[in-house]
Parts: C-alpha cells; structure tokens; sequence
C-alpha cells in the first residue's frame, strides 16, 4: 500500500484515508513532523473523551486474492497511555462488487489492542495475519482509538505476505555434564535429603532435609529434557530441578514409559533424572510424574471412562492438548483422554505411582528426591478437555455420573436433604442426570435460581472439586509410598481468577495435606508484556492461612532463542535482551516475594535461560530470599481483596464473562492502583488467623451463605470500608433476593434480569472518591444489569447506556459502604481513593505496579515518570539492583520510575 507512510495530508487528514468520530467519540488526528519512525511524517490520533471511538480508515479498498495470506503491520508510540485505553486494527473483506463485507471483522489479538506507554524514541509493533476468503477480492483497513483519552502515533502500515522474523538467536553451547560415576561417588557422600513444607512464624516455608530454603525451583524442557541447562540453575545456587517423567502419552520419539497395566520402562524416566544430576551433582530431584493419558489401549479396555461429549464422543488428546472427540484413534499419536473423574483411572494412576517410587528407592537417585509434581489434564494443568470449545465442554462419560453421585453423596449426606435442595422429590443419588449443555449455557440469563437450578450449580461444582480428588488421589499416593517427607505440587493453572471452568475448587485443595504446593504460569497475552502490571492467579493470602505455596511458573521467552511470528512474540512478551527479561522477571518475582511466595523457571524449550545475565540476575533473586526480602511475617497491607469459588458455580455459562470480568480482569485495576493488598478465597473470611484490615473488598460475592452473610456483617464497625461489586449476596438457599443484595450493601439496589452492556463513567463529584477519576470507570462486562436506587446514596459513577447510579458510596459512621454495579468495574484510582479515604495506606498515586512486604518494594514502569512514594514505615531504602543507598531514614521518596523497568527497593527498617 502506498499511503502507509503518512507522508501526506488532505485538508489536515492523512491522504488515502478518512478520519471518522464515532459513537459521541471527540478527538483530533493529523500529521506529525516530530515523531516518527521513518520517513518525515506519522499520524497522531488524540482521544480527548471516553466515550465513542474514533476511526482511521483507507478511503480505497485494497486488491487481494482470495485464499491468499496476508498480514497488516504497523508501528506505535504511546506517550501517554491510561488505565482502559485501546488502539487496533479492524479488518473487513469485500467481494469483487465491493456490495456488502463479508463477515465476520478481524480485529488485533485483544493482548495488541491494550495501549502500553513506549519508552522514549522506542516502537512497538502491531500484526495481524489473516487469510482472504474464497469470495474476497478486497480488504479495508480501520485503525481504531477507543476507550480512556490518550494519544497515540502510528506508521510504516504494511499489508502485504507475512513477513517471517528477521531476528535469529545464538548457537548456544550444550550443557555441562559430569560422568555417571561421579554422580554416584557424590550421592554415596549424601544424606538422604527430604522436602516438606511447614508454617514458621505465619509464613509458609520450603524446608530441604530441614533447612529453610526458598522456593525457586527449576522445570527442565518437557519434551527434550536433555536439552534443559540445570547446571546453570545450580550455578545459580537454584538446586531443585522439577524433571518430567512422561508416563503417558509418550516420549519425544513416540516411546511408551507405561507400557501396559504394571509394566513400565522406568529406566529410560532414570535418565532424566541422572541427567539434571549429572549438570548438578549438588541437585535435589523432583521427578514430575506426567499422567496427560494412561497406558496404550487404556481406553479401549474402559471406554466407559474415557471423558466424553454430550453425544457419546470420545474425547482424544495428541501431544499435550485434547484435539478432537470421536470415535476411533486416527494415528499412533493420537490417545484416548481418561475422565478426569474416573476412580479407574485414579487407581492405575495411583498404582503406577506407587511402583514408580518404589523402584526409586532402590536406586541411589532416591537420595536426592524431595519431593513430587502431579500432572495432567489439557495441557498438563488439569484443565478440562476441550478448554478452548465453545462453551467448555465438560464430561458426560458414565464414570463422571458416578463421581456426580459420589461427591453428591458427601455434600448432602442423605437424599432427603439432596431432595429439598433439588426441589425434585423423586431423584435420588443412582437417578441423578447431568445437565445439557443448553441448560448450563442457558442463553440471555446470567444467574442460576436455588429455586429451579441446584441441580446445575451443583455439577458446575462437580467439575472443579471432582478434578481436585484426582489430583488427591495421586498426590496422596506419592507420599504413602516415599517412607520419608516429601512435598508435592500441582498446576492450578486458572485457580479462582476466572479462566478455566474446572479451576474452582482451590478450597478443597488448599484444605487436603496432599498438596503442599500450587503453581500457575504467569498471565500470557497483555498481563506479561513490558509496561504491563503483571499477574498471578492464585489467592496467596488463603494458600498462606492454609500452609501452602504458590510457586509463578515463569516460562519467559527470551533472545537465547528465536519466535515463530511477530503476533507471538508479542503474545508471549518475548525480550530482546537481558534488560527486558531483568525488567519482567523482577516485576513477577517481585510481585511473589511481596505476597512471601516463589516461582519455577519453565525451560520449555531448553537453553530460554542460558545466558551469563539472566543467570546473574536469577541468582540476585535467590540471595534475595536469603536476605529476608520475601518475608511477610513483620508487615501486612490494611487492604483485603476477595474472590468466591461459589459463585461461579451460580453464573450460566451463557454469561461466564461475568467471572471473567469480575476476577481475571480487575486485577489489572487492583495491580496499578498504588495501593498493596492481599487475596483470599470468600472462604477464608471467617478464618482465625485472617487478621484485620481497612477495606475489604468483595469481588464476586454473589453466592452467600447466611452465615457468610453474618460475618460480612459483623465487618461493619470501626470505621471499616466495604466494597462490593455487582450483585453481592443475591443469591441465597431461598432464591434471588434484591431487598437482601440492598441489605448487604446498605444502598437500595435495583436490577433488570435482561442482558445489558455494563459500562460506568464517573459523575461530577466534589469529594477525595471522585478525585482524578478518568471518564470511564474500570472495564466493561455483559450481563443483568444492577444499579443503585437510594437518595442518601453519594454517585460516583453512572451507567453510559441510561445514566442510572452504577458507582455509589454510603457513610454509615461506623462504617462505609461503596458499591460497584459493573463486574471488574473498579478503576485504579477508584481503588486508590478508596484507600485513601479509608485511611488505608497507600504506597503513591494510580499508574505503576507497586508490590511491597514491608521488606521490599517492587516498583514496574506503567505509567512511569516523577513520583512520590510512601514508605510502610522509616527505613533506609537501597537500591537492590545497584547497591546504592537511596535514602536513610525516610517516610517517603521522589523517584522517576523508568517506563517499562523494575525497581527494587530494600527497606530496612529504623
């Protein structure tokens, strides 16, 4: 294309295009001589409203061939991104008579349409590849400005074939390895080592044969373990090496670890053990017991067992993914996925483990196992088959029927009380049926009524505790058989934060001693990348009061190894150098060690971490958990943030954005907010060892016992403030209750059970909560629609669409009250003001990623620029990534914080 470039204008507007204000969006657009990446020009859009969007459109269709690839490419800087902020691209097809486009848009990955500030002179890439249709014989090119004001520049746009990477990584040279008989001489001068986890002074704490260690931990490459580089982790003082054993489906060359019912090939699972020792002969083992499948013709032999689809299909897996559902097996690669709730196949799983361990003991290699990982499920993760279908399909094999009736038999005890639950007065525990998918997708309804759907929320229950016994069960086995303590771990991939529909049920995992460790990667896609606030997807503060770990799983990619395209790299947050990686690998470990918890390192494809300064860099951090900057016993946030396993299971799937919305993407808001906080599951509110804070605030309460209902009440006294959002306790054993949502929140409250686009903006206000608000109020979600109906009521924010109160605040003396209609509503500046208002503490204004124990402060470049930060206490305050001594007995401290980069702060306390 020709005017890519931005070179020329036309009455102000970039020639070849048309600028368009669409739905009450204001802004301006027009050449800019001072920025730009090539030639003379880029166009600069301003987006002075939050309201409406606004459109850069070529006036031409573009000629392209149908069925031929194609990528749109273009290059953006960001001064001044904020908070809901978004730029894209929006492509349309068109016949050869350019009548009608053909459906449906493309738009950019939602991880390229958040607008991140770029660091000074620097700019990002956007791609997008898509393929022309049979009928297309042209495309039309919309950059598209929406959300919160900003500005932003773009240049160089190219549609053309996809441009593969240019960039090409280093030969790394391979590992180090001693000989096997030297691996030997060392374990015969070793005591047999052990691994547990154990609470000391209220902090959950990895104990290696009895010494307190932290918990950094390194994963060796999945498929080539024997590519992964344990030396340097061991160089790194990192020594314990998580090494795949593979049990099923197969190995890299198609090799069968379980061969058949009892038979097994456990020397060829030896050699990835040998090998991590053999790298570091000071390491400690923790075999990664891989069960994605189970032995060859294991479903054959159990077709009743295998996960199965609506009609009878069975689920069938390939690599580490269900792929499709069938009927037969179209290749030696393809392998029958066993029902996450078949007690068959915890049995052969169980028993296979058991043999596995004692074969281990047998071998000097045992001296040096610790402990266990469990893995299964899609993906490893113990997600459910089929994560990525159109609704999630879950199981509805006969071996999940009986595991529904099993665990129904626990909740209810008898069938009378199953009865009066159900509203059924004739089924029973062996009667029970598995809801449809029409029933749980229930289509337009947003909430499950105890009056008709019990039965549903139950199986949606089901699903996620059903996952844990398995998880249990194998757990369990490895440390019946070990004969000495060892620790086990397992992905709970999505846990509470909204992601996966079988990830609900960490309060039964967190209450079992068989799993002393949960891990989650790090939030791939916009969370991940420089400039973002990062994530993590656990409740650390409920894992803690449990005696439990979380460990990140930090599968950084980086320049040791190459991409496949650029709307990967993108995707992944690839870095181009150490800097970037000390950039995101301190704000991850940063946000961990503030919540006292740790991480692995994933060398997924062997060599991503072999390099002098990211090595260096892992090493600082791990001296950091030796210099006390993780603990979190001395100090502890006033704000307390809550996320409800229960309620998810009242959301239809038909509307699971609600969850989404609610947990996954508020944390971005509660993570730039400048206030520190800890997470819980709603579960743990009545804990003994909760503590006490300033504010609480309850994302997803929707679900509430009475009892729960009571303890949130018995919160409102000295002066606390409770936040909740959307539908707080409007479901009960009785039904839907507004008047007992209003009684909660003390507000009268009124909804519409239709499906309503939920956007808030903040309203004029003259009080601390409405200071710096931006136009629009935290995300936007799809669902019922609540707002406040109350005049004693203070409105923060109202509804786009009606203008009815969606943001309100009550001073009771006693207590306040602030009330969010929006699920994820809550802006970052919100939530500061809140705090502030709360006489919370508050470590500086919204805009930067801010993590703090009270040990150390983590400080990510968001917003970035000149700011003021509170201290939790008078400290000197070092530079730990420069050893410099920034201040001596401070309360506070003016620092520029770099864009896009980490800073860690040590503060010792005076």
């Amino acid at each position: 294309m020709t005017t890519g470039g931005f070179e020329e204008a036309v009455e102000g507007i970039p020639a070849g295009w048309d600028f368009k204000l669409e739905g009450g969006g204001e802004g301006t657009c027009a050449l800019d001589a001072d920025t730009f990446r090539s030639g003379a020009h880029s166009v600069c859009i301003r987006k002075t409203s939050g309201r409406g969007f606004i459109t850069l459109t070529t006036s031409e269709m573009l000629p392209i061939t149908a069925g031929e690839k194609y990528e749109v490419r273009a290059y953006v800087h960001i001064p001044d991104a904020v908070f809901g902020s978004q730029a894209y691209f929006c492509i349309r097809q068109y016949p050869q008579d350019k009548s009608a486009y053909l459906p449906p848009n493309i738009f950019s990955d939602y991880d390229q349409r958040i607008a991140v500030r770029s660091r000074p002179g620097e700019w990002a890439m956007r791609s997008t590849v898509f393929t022309a249709q049979a009928n297309a014989a042209f495309v039309e090119i919309a950059l598209v400005v929406n959300g919160n004001p900003f500005t932003i520049y773009f240049d160089d746009l190219y549609l053309g074939p996809p441009i593969p990477p240019a960039y090409k990584p280093p030969t790394l040279a391979p590992e180090t390895l001693v000989s096997e008989e030297q691996v030997y001489e060392r374990l015969s001068q070793r005591e047999d080592a052990t691994g547990e986890v154990r609470t000391i002074d209220g902090q959950p704490t990895l104990l290696i044969s009895g010494e307190p260690t932290p918990p950094m931990l390194h994963l060796m490459c999945f498929w080539r373990p024997f590519s992964s580089y344990n030396g340097d982790f061991g160089r790194a003082r990192v020594h314990i090496h998580v090494c795949p054993i593979v049990f099923s489906p197969y190995l890299a060359d198609g090799t069968h670890l379980w061969r058949a019912k009892g038979e097994y090939d456990f020397e060829k699972a030896d050699e990835v053990l040998m090998h991590a020792l053999k790298a570091d002969p000071d390491g400690y083992l923790v075999p990664d017991i891989v069960l994605l499948g189970a032995y060859p013709g294991w479903g054959d032999d159990h077709r009743d067992e295998v996960c199965q689809d609506i009609n009878g299909n069975l689920a069938i897996g390939k690599s580490v993914h269900n792929v499709r559902y069938g009927s037969e097996l179209a290749d030696e690669k393809e392998f029958w996925n066993p029902s996450l709730y078949s007690q068959v196949f915890r049995d052969d799983g169980s028993q296979l483990i058991a043999d596995y361990i004692a074969h281990l003991r047998q071998t000097p290699l045992w001296k040096a196992v610790v402990g266990f990982t469990i893995t299964g499920g899609d993906d490893g993760q113990f997600s459910a088959y089929r994560r990525s279908g159109p609704a999630h399909e879950p199981d509805y094999c006969p071996a999940a029927k009986r595991d529904f009736a099993r665990l129904l038999r626990e909740w209810y005890g008898d069938e009378g009380a199953l009865r009066a639950a159900w509203r059924d007065p004739d089924v029973t525990f062996d009667t029970v049926t598995l809801p449809s998918p029409e029933e749980r997708t229930a289509t337009g309804k947003t909430f499950r009524d105890p009056a008709t759907d019990t039965r549903i929320a139950d199986y949606a229950r089901f699903l996620s505790e059903g996952t844990c016994d398995t998880v249990r069960a194998f757990a369990g086995a490895a440390k019946a058989a070990a004969g000495k303590p060892v620790f086990t771990t397992t992905y709970w991939g999505a846990h509470v934060m909204g992601s996966s529909l079988n990830h609900f049920g960490s309060r039964r995992l967190m209450r079992t001693p068989e799993i002393d460790i949960i891990h989650a990667p790090a939030g791939y896609g916009p969370w991940r990348q420089l400039g973002q606030p990062g994530c993590n997807n656990t409740t650390p503060g409920s894992l803690r009061l449990h005696d439990k770990i979380c460990l990140q799983e930090l599968d950084l990619r980086t320049h040791t190894r190459g991409y496949q395209d650029e709307a990967w790299r993108i995707f992944i947050a690839w870095t181009k150098d150490v800097e970037e990686f000390v950039a995101i690998n301190r704000r991850e470990m940063g946000l961990m060690m503030a919540w006292g918890m740790g991480s692995w390192y994933y060398d997924m494809a062997g060599g991503w971490f072999h390099d002098e300064g990211i090595m260096e860099d892992i090493a600082d951090i791990h001296d950091g958990y030796r210099d006390g900057l993780a603990n979190v016993s001395d100090w502890r946030p006033d704000v307390a943030v809550f996320a409800d396993e229960e309620s998810s299971h009242w959301v239809t799937e038909g509307m699971r954005q609600v969850i989404f919305s609610s947990l996954n993407r508020q944390r971005d808001a509660l993570n730039t907010s400048g206030v520190p906080y800890d997470r819980y599951i709603t579960d743990d509110l009545t804990h003994a060892d909760i503590g006490e804070y300033k504010v609480y605030i309850f994302l997803n309460a929707y679900r509430l016992s009475d009892e729960q209902a009571v303890a949130i009440d018995a919160l409102k006294r000295d002066g606390k403030t409770l936040v909740f959002m959307y539908a707080p306790g409007f479901i009960s054993d009785e039904g839907l209750s507004i008047e007992r949502a209003s009684a909660l929140v003390g507000m009268k409250l009124a909804w519409s059970p239709g499906a309503a686009t939920l956007q808030c903006e903040a309203a004029p206000l003259r009080h601390l909560l409405g200071n710096g608000l931006l136009p629009l109020q935290g995300g936007s979600s799809r669902g019922a629609k609540f707002w406040v109906d109350d005049p004693e009521a203070m409105v923060i924010g109202t509804y786009v669409d009606g203008g009815e109160a969606g943001i309100a605040a009550r001073d009771f003396g006693a207590w306040r009250s602030v009330y969010v209609a929006v699920p994820g509503g809550l802006s970052p500046e919100l939530i500061n003001n809140i705090a502030r208002w709360s006489d919370a503490y508050v470590a500086s204004s919204a805009g930067d990623a801010i993590y703090t124990n009270g040990r150390l402060l983590c400080i990510h470049g968001v917003a970035g620029g000149q700011r003021e930060i509170a201290l939790p206490h008078r400290a000197t305050v070092t530079n730990e990534l420069t050893g410099e001594v920034v201040a001596r007995g401070a309360t506070s401290l003016d620092m520029d914080v770099p864009v896009q980069r980490t800073l860690w702060l040590r503060l010792d306390w005076e």
